[in-house]
């Protein structure tokens, strides 16, 4: 019965936050949320300007001007260039991390994840403020889900993963998505793709590499890629979060996962 299925697939967790996601208006969001979530806008955008002169910057951009082959069509912040939209959310991704000055929200440091991906798709989709900020607080809301159901950033840190990508990129599918206009069907699909794509390690430290600036921009980019694929009804698993078998709390968090709190009080 395909009414059953669909009902069983939207009971999962994913199904739960892609609800959560779709159906969220601005309208709803107290005065504070609102607030909150333009100061993180202006200190991502601060951040990722300030980010941008950086020897890193200078080199990754140089990446994605060679990926990119001299296209695209979103800038690269702090430059008059641009790069096609998933290329330049890891550029501008891990400018906003690159002198550590980002905001320590959502799934730590959720700015450097969701706003390179939800900004850089609202100026391609001509989206509103509203529409930019209500995304922005779906992203923040998933990304700091995905990072309670693990039982919080120490499960993940024990096992050497790195929480901001390992998590953002559900934040960044969320909010993308939700520009896009998702229905809640694409938009579990999508968070389905963010955790099968989920990445990020510790193993920077050793060498002080400069891979630790890149996490949050390979989860932003994840985020893009993973909603433009949900949009054209690629289907993503439905039960990324709990599937016995390669589910994303089992797999990352192990038996220290609290799944629960992924939806606790959702909505609130």
């Amino acid at each position: 019965n395909t009414d059953e299925n669909r009902s069983s697939k939207a009971d999962t967790i994913s199904g739960k936050l892609a609800q959560f996601a779709a159906n969220l208006r601005y309208d709803d969001l107290p005065a504070d949320v609102r607030e909150r979530a333009q100061l993180v806008l202006l200190d991502a955008l601060g951040c990722g300007l300030a980010g941008s002169t950086t020897e890193e910057l200078l080199l990754i951009r140089e990446a994605m001007r060679a990926a990119a082959g001299g296209v695209g069509d979103t800038q690269l912040w702090g430059t008059s260039e641009c790069a096609p939209l998933p290329l330049a959310a890891l550029a501008n991704g891990a400018a906003i991390h690159a002198r550590e000055m980002d905001d320590f929200e959502g799934c730590l440091h959720s700015g450097s994840v969701i706003m390179p991906a939800a900004f850089g798709t609202a100026v391609r989709a001509g989206s509103n403020g509203r529409d930019l900020l209500t995304a922005i607080v779906v992203g923040y809301d998933v990304a700091r889900r995905a990072l309670e159901g693990c039982g919080g950033n120490t499960p993940l840190k024990d096992k050497g993963w790195h929480s901001t990508s390992v998590c953002g990129g559900f934040g960044a599918a969320a909010a993308v998505s939700r520009v896009l206009g998702l229905d809640a069907e694409r938009l579990q699909w999508a968070l389905g793709y963010a955790g099968s794509n989920a990445g990020g390690t510790w193993a920077y430290i050793p060498d002080g590499a400069m891979s630790k600036r890149v996490h949050p921009g390979f989860a932003a980019q994840s985020g893009v890629v993973s909603a433009y694929l949900a949009a054209s009804r690629v289907t993503g698993p439905t039960r990324i979060f709990e599937a016995d078998w390669g589910g994303f709390f089992p797999t990352y968090a192990g038996d220290k996962a609290q799944p629960h709190k992924a939806t606790e009080g959702l909505g609130s």
